[in-house]
């Protein structure tokens, strides 16, 4: 008996021993460490892992996670991977400017995220930066350091965006892009400058905005025929007001009323968001029940201007089908200018044929200008542009078929002319296989629609009278 109290008393002393030496511990860590936390959805977490891997090549762990890279190649071809490593899961230190600092690579699983898969698991990751000192400073300047070195590839070019897989409202980068000049966009005449008018307007009168109570967003649609420039405007547009493009898919499974909210609202700052076919996620508003999109009609209406919707951006609106589009949707206050992109007009052929065989070069090495190869003048190439015109039926082909002959073509205007009348005839063939093709799918949806609604009535049982 007396044995097991003092076992009791030995035991509740060494426990509570172990909670003085944890408190103090933790105190000594809150006033003698500093620490930086990143988090893998976070875009540092990749700029940091880049960093370390950086930082490997000389020195500091044998753990190592291997990170493969594949520039895109030149005119040489593919180039080979290149390999770099970074910490692999578990405690590392490095030596940065004087300073041991304690990298913590840690991956666990979160049964509860909204952004579970199939198996109802997600790997959360983070990354924690720790060392002696009072100071965050060091840590800050390591961060900007990893910083200035993974976007240094970025400058001058446009970022593009997409939704994180965790519907938590965040976003990934998914590339950089050269920026497009407007020069190479060959919209209809004044078109591409009204519409770059009208952007530049929205955003320098935010102020003007608020001061009347309007909520500074607008919505531009721009709707007609796949393959004319809709989505290259998008684009073009981001790179020249050196702004950010957000692309968000509302045929995407996963996007629900809540998500589509969370991202609006938590898009990068200084972006455009582009909907691309938004037609396609609500081709038939009357049969959403047979719909696997968890997108509802009312929950993207109150996204573009419910209480909770975004402000301070530029949505721009893609689609081929407007007809297809509910009047609720296209209503003054979320689509506030339409605009029709059709097929390429004579004007408009003219001037693809002029820029394609003599572009404005810049950087580009002499030996990429096609035209002094072909010994072809100025006023030789607008005549040939002309006759090429001539030939071409007036808006009846895609801006991307013509440019899609020339360049097969691309060498030689002349070639591009004396082959116009074979690449109408294949375009002809192709045009009549898509709208047969289109015809059929229509057919088998309707089809579908209509045996899926019989077996609905068919299961549901007739109600009786009392």
């Amino acid at each position: 008996m007396a044995g097991g109290f003092v076992l009791l008393i030995l035991g509740s002393l060494a426990a509570f021993v172990h909670f003085l030496i944890k408190l103090a511990w933790n105190r000594m860590k809150r006033y003698l460490f500093i620490s930086l936390e990143v988090r893998k959805e976070d875009e540092s977490y990749a700029w940091i892992m880049s960093w370390l891997a950086e930082m490997n090549k000389t020195h500091y762990t044998r753990d190592l996670s291997l990170i493969t890279k594949r520039e895109k190649g030149g005119s040489a071809g593919v180039k080979k991977p290149s390999l770099a490593f970074a910490p692999a899961p578990g405690l590392h230190f490095i030596k940065y400017q004087g300073r041991y600092i304690s990298v913590t690579r840690t991956i666990q699983e979160n049964q509860f995220s909204m952004g579970a898969g199939k198996n109802g698991l997600e790997l959360n990751e983070t990354l924690k930066l720790s060392t002696i000192g009072t100071d965050v400073g060091i840590l800050k300047k390591l961060a900007s350091e990893a910083m200035v070195r993974a976007l240094g590839d970025e400058d001058g070019k446009t970022l593009i965006f997409k939704p994180t897989r965790y519907r938590d409202g965040n976003w990934r980068k998914i590339m950089a892009v050269e920026k497009r000049s407007f020069a190479s966009v060959h919209f209809s005449a004044g078109l591409l400058e009204d519409l770059l008018e009208d952007v530049k307007e929205f955003f320098e009168t935010k102020a003007w905005y608020s001061v009347r109570g309007i909520p500074h967003r607008r919505g531009i649609l721009l709707h007609g025929p796949p393959g004319n420039g809709k989505s290259t405007f998008a684009l073009t547009l981001a790179g020249q007001m050196n702004l950010n493009l957000c692309v968000c898919s509302l045929s995407d499974p996963s996007l629900d009323d809540d998500s589509l909210q969370e991202n609006l609202r938590k898009m990068p700052f200084g972006s455009i968001l582009l909907l691309e076919d938004i037609d396609a996620a609500f081709v038939q508003r009357n049969k959403d029940k047979h719909s696997s999109n968890k997108l509802s009609y009312s929950g993207l209406l109150n996204a573009l201007d419910g209480v909770t919707a975004y402000v301070g951006c530029l949505v721009l609106m893609t689609t081929n089908h407007p007809e297809r589009l509910d009047p609720a949707l296209t209503r003054p206050g979320r689509v506030d200018l339409t605009v029709h992109i059709g097929h390429a007009s004579r004007e408009q052929i003219v001037r693809l044929f002029c820029f394609f065989y003599d572009p404005p070069l810049g950087d580009a090495a002499p030996s990429e200008n096609y035209i002094d190869e072909c010994n072809v003048s100025p006023k030789e190439l607008l005549s040939l542009a002309k006759r090429f015109a001539d030939t071409v039926p007036d808006g009846e082909i895609s801006m991307a078929s013509i440019q899609g002959h020339l360049l097969q073509n691309k060498r030689s205007p002349h070639d591009a002319l004396d082959n116009v009348t074979k690449f109408l005839a294949r375009e002809k063939d192709r045009l009549k296989r898509e709208q047969a093709k289109e015809a059929e799918d229509g057919e088998k949806k309707e089809a579908e629609g209509e045996k899926k609604e019989a077996e609905t009535k068919k299961e549901t049982p007739p109600v009786s009278a009392a």
